[in-house]
């Protein structure tokens, strides 16, 4: 796929998606406390929604690196902090 190498994806997913994701949950908690949970939620499943879309239009590694390891897993991150918050 476009050349990606094992150990591109590899990085993908233990750099960007993990650390990205990390700095994420760590924001939406600070969020869903001032906004309040609801629109913090709203906001991060849509961010995931965009990501993975756009993920279906990659033509470099570039692309993948920021559409799927950022824009998606900051959606992720944020999605899952609050509902973790939201049902403990």
């Amino acid at each position: 796929m476009f050349g990606l190498t094992a150990t591109s994806v590899i990085l993908l997913f233990l750099v960007a998606f993990g650390i990205t994701k990390a700095f994420a949950n760590l924001a939406a908690g600070g969020l869903a406390d001032r906004y309040g949970p609801k629109r913090v939620l709203t906001i991060s499943v849509a961010l995931a929604g965009v990501g993975a879309l756009l993920s279906s239009t990659i033509s470099h590694l570039w692309q993948f690196h920021f559409y799927y390891g950022v824009i998606t897993s900051i959606g992720a991150g944020g999605a899952a902090m609050v509902t973790a918050a939201s049902t403990a």
